[in-house]
C-alpha cells in the first residue's frame, strides 16, 4: 500500500525512471526504447542533415536489443496485425508501381525505408506485451515533450525572443521570423501537433493517479503556454477536439473546482493586461475573433494546392505520378499538405487504400476498447485524431513525431493499464 502510495506521487519522469530500473524483465532495451520515447519529438537533434536522429539511433539499438531478448512484438496489433502488414504492403507497393512507371525509381527506397522504420519496425518495438514496459515508454514520451517545452521556454526568453541570436545557436527552424516556435521539433505547426498529442496522455496519466495533480496543472500549463507560441491554427482546434474525445470517451466527469479555477485564471491573465504572443496574436486572433477561416494563416495557399490536387487524381487512379514527384507536376513546385490526396496521386488507388487501412487498423483497436477500459480507448482515440487531422494538412506522415505518440497511445488500448482500473460509476470517472 505504502509503494503505491509513492508510486502514484511521482512525477512521471521519476515514475518512468523507476519502472525502468524495476523492469528485470526489459533488461538494457528498456533504457534505450525509454530514451528513444523521451527524445522523439527532438527532429532538430541530428547526427547528419537527413531524417536520421538520435532518437531513431536510440530506437535502433534498443530495437536490436529487444530482438536478441525474445520480446519483439511481430503481432503489434493482434488479430488486426495481418491487416496492418497488407496495408503497410499496398502503400509501399503503389507507390513503388507507380514510380516504375513513370522512371522515377530513384527516391522510392528513401521514403520506403522511411515508412517502414515508422510503420514496421516501430510497431514491433513499441506495441509492448507487458503493461509495465507500456507505462515506462508513455512515461519518457510525456516526460519528454514537458522538459522540451520547458527548456524552449528557458532559452527563448534567455535571448529575449530575438530572431537572429535563436536562429545563430540553434537552428533557423527553432524560431520564425513571425516568432512562432518551432522548438527542436523544427516546424511551429508539427509542433503544435505533438503538444496537442501529448495532452490526451498528460489526461491519462492524471486520471490513473499516476501523478499528482499539482504537477499536473504544472505540465498543463507549459503546454497550453508552448500551443499558444506555436500560433498553429491547426495546432490549436487539434487540442480542442482531443480534450472533447477524451472527457467523452473516457466518460470523463470533470469537477466544479476545475472550471472555476480555469476561469479564475483567465480573469487573472485578461485582468492583468498580459498580452498573448505576438504571432498568435497576428496569426490567429483574427479568425477567432472574426470566425472566417480564410484568415487563418496559410489557409487559402494550402486550398489551392488541394483543389489542384483533386484535380490531378482524375488521372492517378491506378497508378500515380512517382514518389515526390507531386511537386514536379504542381504549377506551385510544391507538395500538396494532405497525405490522402499525396499518396493517391503519387501512388495511385493501391497507396491511398493502404493509408486507409492503415488509419482503420489503428481506429478498430482504439474502438474495441471503448466499453471495457474506456479510459484507454479515449487515449487511443483522442491521439489518433490528431494523426487524423494533420494527416489532413501535411505531406507525407513518416516522420517519427507522427507514430511515436499514435503507437504508444493505440497500445494501451492492447495491453491495458499497469495498475488495476480506475473506479468507475455509471457516469463515468471523476477527474
Amino acid at each position: 500500500m505504502a509503494t503505491a502510495a509513492v508510486a502514484r506521487s511521482q512525477s512521471p519522469i521519476a515514475s518512468g525512471a523507476a519502472m525502468i530500473l524495476r523492469s528485470d524483465a526489459l533488461k538494457g532495451s528498456a533504457l534505450l526504447l525509454a530514451g528513444g520515447a523521451f527524445f522523439a519529438a527532438y527532429q532538430e537533434m541530428r547526427p547528419l542533415d537527413i531524417l536520421l536522429t538520435y532518437s531513431d539511433l536510440l530506437f535502433v539499438l534498443g530495437g536490436l536489443l529487444l530482438v536478441f531478448e525474445h520480446g519483439a512484438n511481430l503481432r503489434p496489433f493482434g488479430s488486426l496485425t495481418p491487416l496492418w502488414y497488407i496495408s503497410i504492403g499496398l502503400l509501399l507497393g503503389g507507390l513503388l508501381l507507380s514510380s516504375l512507371f513513370n522512371g522515377v525509381i530513384e527516391r522510392w527506397p528513401i521514403v520506403a525505408g522511411q515508412y517502414f522504420f515508422a510503420y514496421v519496425f516501430l510497431a514491433v518495438i513499441l506495441m509492448p506485451r507487458d503493461p509495465r514496459r507500456w507505462r515506462t515508454l508513455a512515461a519518457a514520451f510525456l516526460a519528454g515533450i514537458v522538459v522540451m517545452e520547458a527548456a524552449t521556454f528557458a532559452i527563448y526568453f534567455y535571448y529575449d525572443g530575438n530572431y537572429a541570436e535563436l536562429t545563430q545557436r540553434f537552428s533557423h527552424r527553432f524560431v520564425t521570423g513571425a516568432g512562432r516556435i518551432g522548438s527542436f521539433v523544427g516546424n511551429p505547426n508539427y509542433h503544435a501537433a505533438l503538444i496537442a498529442c501529448t495532452l490526451p496522455f498528460l489526461f491519462y496519466f492524471t486520471a490513473r493517479r499516476w501523478m499528482p495533480r499539482w504537477v499536473a496543472a504544472a505540465c498543463l500549463l507549459v503546454l497550453v503556454a508552448a500551443l499558444l507560441y506555436t500560433a498553429s491554427n491547426t495546432g490549436l482546434g487539434a487540442a480542442v477536439i482531443v480534450g472533447v474525445i477524451f472527457l467523452v470517451a473516457g466518460r470523463i466527469r470533470l469537477r466544479p473546482a476545475y472550471f472555476a479555477a480555469a476561469a479564475a485564471a483567465a480573469l487573472v491573465y485578461i485582468g492583468s493586461g498580459a498580452p498573448l504572443p505576438r504571432a498568435f496574436e497576428a496569426r490567429v486572433a483574427p479568425a477567432l475573433a472574426s470566425g472566417n477561416i480564410e484568415e487563418a494563416g496559410t489557409f487559402l495557399g494550402r486550398a489551392d494546392l488541394i483543389k489542384e490536387a483533386w484535380d490531378l487524381a482524375d488521372s492517378t487512379l491506378i497508378l500515380g505520378v512517382g514518389v515526390d514527384q507531386y511537386r514536379e507536376v504542381s504549377r506551385d513546385r510544391m507538395p500538396v499538405h494532405n497525405s490522402f490526396l499525396l499518396l493517391w496521386t503519387e501512388g495511385g488507388l493501391a497507396a491511398l487504400t493502404g493509408w486507409l487501412g492503415v488509419i482503420g487498423v489503428l481506429a478498430l483497436c482504439s474502438m474495441a476498447a471503448l466499453q471495457v477500459r474506456p479510459l484507454d480507448a479515449a487515449l487511443g482515440l483522442s491521439v489518433l485524431a490528431v494523426f487524423c487531422i494533420f494527416s489532413i494538412a501535411s505531406p507525407h506522415m513518416y516522420a517519427r513525431i507522427w507514430m511515436v505518440p499514435v503507437l504508444l497511445a493505440v497500445g494501451a488500448t492492447l495491453v491495458g493499464p499497469a495498475a488495476r482500473p480506475v473506479r468507475a460509476d455509471r457516469q463515468g470517472v471523476a477527474f
